[in-house]
């Protein structure tokens, strides 16, 4: 009697673990990183920058919150990349006053997770008329398995440029005489 009681519990506590949510799944190669790292743009002008992701194995979603400096630049644009089908994309969340992005993206059946790398989330942002730098920090990524489990990446933030017309892009030719 006493040891189909103690097999009882034992059933009982596998059974109660088996439906338990999984632990966070730390993958060593995983990043998630802004690019270009270091950008510029012109004090009117825009360029884009991407969050992309590296080394990942089976996402299928993530909670994106980028930041950046309200004083130097705004966001015109942010739209969705190429890696995750957009089954559930939740609009992005843009406030320019306080420099803050947040972007939410979900694939939902019959999508299969996704491994490796690509675009998460593009965004255009516009200079505003004051020369400096501004960081481009990824603040939260979480990112997410087809069961719910947590991945955990490791985060490389970059930096927007805000120069003067006068030092953008420019090309000097030679100057040749005969």
């Amino acid at each position: 009697m006493r040891l189909a009681y103690w097999n009882l519990i034992i059933l009982i506590v596998l059974l109660a673990s088996l439906g338990m949510p999984k632990g966070a799944a730390s993958q060593a190669g995983c990043v998630v990183y802004v690019h270009p790292a270091a950008a510029q743009v012109a004090l009117d002008g825009s360029v884009l920058v991407q969050v992309k992701i590296a080394d990942v194995v089976d996402l299928y979603a993530y909670d994106l919150e980028i930041t950046f400096d309200p004083a130097l630049v705004a966001a015109e644009e942010v739209t969705i990349g190429n890696f995750l089908s957009a089954d559930i994309v939740l609009p992005p969340t843009v406030d320019n006053d306080a420099g803050v992005i947040h972007f939410i993206v979900s694939q939902s059946n019959p999508s299969t997770p996704k491994s490796g790398g690509g675009v998460l989330l593009n965004i255009r942002l516009g200079g505003l008329g004051v020369v400096g730098v501004s960081p481009i920090e990824i603040t939260k990524a979480e990112l997410s398995d087809i069961d719910g489990g947590a991945i955990v990446p490791q985060l490389v933030d970059g930096e927007v440029s805000v120069v003067e017309d006068a030092l953008f892009n420019k090309v000097y030719l030679p100057l040749v005489l005969r």
